[in-house]
């Protein structure tokens, strides 16, 4: 059964191949070349950079200073990146609308980069101020160092949330060069 169905996928293929419209492909292709020129770099830099912490603390700490480090990250990436990509898109879809209507989307822009930088503020402090008994709570005594941490890496989260959020719209404006220049 395995064999018939990787034959008859592959046979598949080539029909699709057979039919494709290869001019359609060529002017998608000079249009968006760009697209990874700039986009690969761009994201292998950032997911680079999420990684840097965790090099860094490997060879300056213990290993039980990086452990705590995995679940800082954890912690934080989870959540962020769920609420950045969904106000990522909810920005993308009001920004289009705005550019449509005006020729350019900077009054949206401002707005959201206000809006992202105000409103993480009073969770940021909340957990600057009551970390270590929210770390007791959900870890026990044994993970108090786990609060140090996330006071340091706290800043590097919250400007990951702002510059997140808004990164798509360089993508969207094709302004890739942009884009990888602040990743790097």
């Amino acid at each position: 059964g395995d064999l018939f169905a990787k034959l008859y996928s592959s046979l598949n293929l080539f029909e699709v191949f057979r039919k494709t419209n290869w001019q359609i492909i060529k002017e998608n292709y000079s249009r968006y070349s760009d697209s990874p020129k700039f986009l690969v770099p761009a994201t292998l830099l950032n997911s680079s950079a999420k990684q840097l912490p965790i090099i860094i603390f490997g060879l300056l700490f213990l290993p039980k200073v990086i452990g705590y480090l995995l679940i800082a990250q954890r912690v934080f990436q989870g959540p962020i990146g769920i609420v950045s990509t969904s106000l990522s898109q909810a920005l993308l879809n009001k920004m289009s609308v705005e550019f449509k209507e005006t020729g350019n989307c900077i009054h949206t822009y401002n707005k959201s980069l206000l809006f992202l930088a105000l409103i993480p503020l009073p969770a940021a402090l909340i957990i600057y101020l009551f970390i270590e008994s929210l770390v007791v709570t959900f870890f026990g005594k044994n993970w108090i160092e786990l609060s140090l941490l996330i006071k340091i890496l706290l800043p590097f989260y919250y400007i990951y949330f702002i510059s997140g959020t808004l990164n798509i719209v360089l993508i969207a404006k094709k302004k890739k060069k942009i884009n990888l220049l602040m990743q790097t």
